[in-house]
């Protein structure tokens, strides 16, 4: 994330106020998003107002310049980050029926989404490489975040996922 905002020219002091607000948007939404899927019956639109949320994020971030612009695309992506790990952990629960079918699920997914949280990184960080620009590292970012809000609703349904 430092690249990110040295790249666009903010000053040091600016970097040590805008920091910090991931950690404070991230870490305390999981604990709101771990009961809040349980309350409601269909989590479809919980998925798709995260991916919302999500893509606001990342479009303020990519056409707006300046730190206030920034903090709000902080917000809005740290918020995200926190609350998705969370409501994907609570549809692994909500959408099974037993304990097994539920680890083999969790297993599967966490697997694979651990996968990409390792290579995701160093791909943004090889196109920043070839481009010399955030641009394409946050276009892709978009259209993940899409594809995340597609996911979402799908994941959101009611359906019992077995075997």
């Amino acid at each position: 994330m430092q690249q990110f905002y040295r790249a666009g020219d903010l000053i040091s002091p600016s970097l040590a106020i805008i920091i910090p607000f991931i950690c404070c948007w991230a870490s305390p939404v999981p604990w709101l998003f771990l009961s809040w899927p349980k309350k409601v019956k269909n989590q479809s639109k919980l998925g798709v107002g995260l991916g919302i949320i999500y893509i606001i994020g990342l479009a303020t971030m990519l056409l707006s310049d300046g730190v206030p612009a920034l903090i709000i695309a902080i917000i809005c992506c740290g918020f995200c980050s926190g609350a998705c790990i969370s409501f994907s952990m609570a549809l692994f629960d909500l959408h099974t029926k037993n304990a097994a079918d539920t680890s083999a699920l969790s297993g599967l997914a966490q697997s694979v989404g651990y996968l990409l949280a390792a290579i995701g990184p160093i791909a943004l960080g090889k196109i920043y490489d070839v481009c010399h620009s955030w641009t394409m590292p946050l276009v892709l970012l978009l259209i993940l975040a899409l594809v995340l809000t597609v996911l979402g609703y799908l994941a959101g349904r009611e359906k019992i996922i077995n075997n």
